[in-house]
């Protein structure tokens, strides 16, 4: 999986990990962006409530720990939290 970390729209970070299963914590600010096709990735929220948004989807998805989203969309995925959040990505 690779990813980028954004805070106030400047990159901190890159993620990658040949791990199926991979857990990131977001601060306050941070994005997590994932590109390509990511069709059929799991996401699900550990902590806090996360707010994911994908291309051609019309719809933003609110997700409260405990909850579960499947991406459905090619192109990018892009999800904070709000204000923090911990999600699992597989």
């Amino acid at each position: 999986m690779q990813a980028s970390i954004v805070n106030k729209h400047k990159a901190v970070g890159r993620l990658v990990s040949n791990s199926e299963i991979v857990e990131v914590c977001l601060s306050d600010g941070e994005l997590l962006t994932m590109s390509g096709d990511r069709r059929g990735t799991r996401l699900e929220s550990l902590a806090g409530t996360l707010w994911i948004t994908q291309s051609g989807d019309p719809e933003d998805h609110w997700l409260p720990s405990g909850q579960s989203f499947v991406v459905s969309h090619r192109g990018k995925v892009v999800i904070t939290g709000t204000p923090r959040g911990m999600l699992r990505v597989n």
